[in-house]
């Protein structure tokens, strides 16, 4: 895969945060969750003040400060699957973002959302809370689909907030 000058750029700035010293305790590739009324945001942890969000209604997904996308949440890392699903190296995190960066694909709250995205950055595959059977649940906030379209029109091309 040939990667273009804009691609190298954000690999490089991207690595050159992960040797800067992480902040309240995340560390690269974290995912963070940020309860809502009636559903869970989350977005990935790059470092440096950055937070990279993964919640898109268009094709571009969006970079913001933590403070801009807590809002008024509490954001807690959410690295569930740890124990079940391996983590991915750094590198692999790094491609997955930079490719999503540039199309993270339209939104759909069942195949392509926010928590989808992050878990293919972190474990190079798309998982779903919601699709896990009864038993396997782990008490995550459920989303209200209405509320979740709600919002989504609300701040179309706009992080979600």
């Amino acid at each position: 895969m040939k990667m273009t000058i804009k691609q190298t750029l954000t690999l490089a700035i991207l690595l050159f945060r992960l040797t800067i010293s992480v902040e309240g305790g995340y560390h690269f590739g974290d995912i963070i969750k940020f309860d809502r009324t009636g559903f869970n945001h989350y977005a990935i942890w790059v470092g440096d003040e950055v937070f990279g969000e993964v919640f898109s209604t268009v094709t571009k997904c969006a970079f913001d400060s933590l403070d801009v996308v807590k809002g008024s949440s509490s954001p807690v890392v959410a690295n569930d699957l740890d124990g079940q699903k391996d983590v991915r190296t750094v590198v692999q995190m790094i491609q997955d973002i930079v490719t999503l960066n540039n199309d993270c694909g339209r939104y759909h709250v069942g195949k392509n959302n926010c928590e989808h995205i992050a878990t293919t950055i972190r474990y190079g595959e798309a998982v779903f809370a919601e699709t896990l059977k009864k038993n396997q649940k782990r008490g995550r906030g459920r989303r209200g689909l209405g509320l979740l379209q709600d919002e989504t029109r609300a701040n179309q091309g706009a992080p979600a907030a």
